[in-house]
């Protein structure tokens, strides 16, 4: 390509970047015969990034290195291309990142596995590990054409029927489990504390999966578990605590190996849909809606704790760590101040071992798009298998829910 008209299809010409990406759907390939994961990586030049990987087989619901024949959903999302920059299509401050764009493009082009360029195609593709800061991706993958741009749910979201996981009280809470639905009040020093936890997926998503043996381990299972935990701790502290992805039947569980389900449901009580876009926004708009109301009845110190599972591949040995709203100073001494407890506790615990976790700003979904101060927490690396300890043991699940709450105490 031309270097002129290169730097004319990454730059926006007549005006600053302020537009928005439309919305994208995964890339869907078809296999007539068995192919491996590693094979399908290395030929969609997804190999060189771990995170591909993890996040095709979290996709597709699968554990095995070996596909049969069939149809599969890329780590790649198709975006539109407005005809004028891969900026402006892609909503983008960030020349690397459009750069990186183009080239992966370019490559795919070279190497006939596109058959089309941007411009001919009319399509842009990126890949998972350059998705950082685009809009979500649905989760009905589609081929390359452009996509017909979803219509909006006409379904209102449910009237809350009764109060809240709420202020501590000696009262009952059965979203805890009939073992632990019973929550005394410790103290009161987070009275007049708003609280809102997301784990994170749940009901259709999953996240990341992995197998112990004959057992099939989700993500959304062992983050969900830690936020009941937390949750819990804050209430007896006198907080009034949301629970915004929550399931009926499942309580704190005592157990290493958590059954799986779709049962999940977002504030107050409605179905968690399959489009990844809807399910931001749902999630979003209930934490918005609730900030509102709870402002308006003069709750001042609100905050939104989003709790993760990372997936890096077995190797990886992660610290727990955080990620803070961009250009939001509040948000990144939330995250902070969290995150200087989890490392004393550490050092307390875990004399010469050394943390390694760290805060960075992060332009995800449910930072942008939410009122409350935030942190998005991220536990560990699901996929190794020292990580996995601290996730499938219920007493290093419950540390991390004290250490945090210790964190929260100060309320930073």
């Amino acid at each position: 390509m031309p270097p002129f008209f290169r730097t004319m299809l990454l730059a926006l010409v007549l005006a600053p970047i302020t537009l928005t990406a439309q919305k994208s759907r995964f890339v869907e390939i078809k296999t007539t015969k068995k192919i491996t994961v590693d094979s399908l990586m290395s030929r969609y030049r997804l190999n060189g990034h771990r995170e591909n990987r993890d996040y095709f087989l979290g996709l597709n619901r699968i554990i095995s290195s070996e596909l049969k024949a069939g149809k599969y959903a890329l780590p790649i999302s198709s975006y539109p291309f407005n005809g004028k920059s891969i900026r402006s299509s892609l909503g983008l401050d960030d020349w690397s990142t459009a750069e990186a764009v183009l080239a992966y493009n370019d490559l795919l082009k070279k190497k006939g596995v596109r058959k089309k360029s941007v411009v001919a195609s009319k399509t842009i593709w990126v890949p998972y590990h350059l998705h950082n800061g685009l809009p979500a991706v649905t989760s009905k993958p589609v081929a390359t054409k452009t996509p017909a741009k979803p219509k909006p749910s006409k379904k209102k979201a449910s009237t809350p029927t009764g109060p809240p996981i709420a202020k501590a009280s000696n009262g009952s809470f059965p979203i805890f489990g009939k073992k632990y639905a019973k929550v005394k009040a410790k103290s009161n020093r987070l009275k007049g504390c708003v609280y809102y936890i997301v784990s994170g997926h749940g009901g259709p998503d999953p996240g990341a999966m992995v197998r112990k043996g004959k057992t099939r381990l989700h993500e959304d299972e062992y983050a969900y578990d830690v936020s009941l935990r937390l949750a819990r701790n804050l209430i007896e502290q006198g907080a009034k605590v949301y629970v915004i992805i929550r399931d009926p039947k499942d309580g704190i569980r005592d157990k290493q190996y958590l059954g799986t389900g779709q049962n999940e449901r977002c504030w107050p009580n409605d179905p968690i849909p399959l489009d990844q876009i809807e399910r931001l926004d749902q999630r979003a708009n209930a934490v918005n809606r609730l900030y509102k109301q709870n402002k308006a009845m003069g709750f001042r110190y609100q905050r939104l704790l989003m709790v993760h599972l990372d997936s890096r591949g077995t190797e990886k040995n992660i610290d727990m760590y955080f990620y803070h709203r961009l250009k939001d100073n509040n948000s990144k001494r939330f995250s902070q101040s969290l995150m200087s407890t989890i490392k004393r506790k550490y050092e307390q615990k875990r004399k010469g071992r050394g943390y390694t976790g760290y805060i960075r700003g992060r332009d995800l979904h449910m930072l942008r798009e939410t009122t409350p101060v935030a942190t998005y927490i991220e536990l560990g690396n699901f996929q190794n298998p020292n990580n996995q300890q601290r996730f499938l043991l219920p007493s290093n699940r419950q540390a991390m829910a004290n250490w945090l709450t210790e964190g929260l105490l100060k309320k930073p």
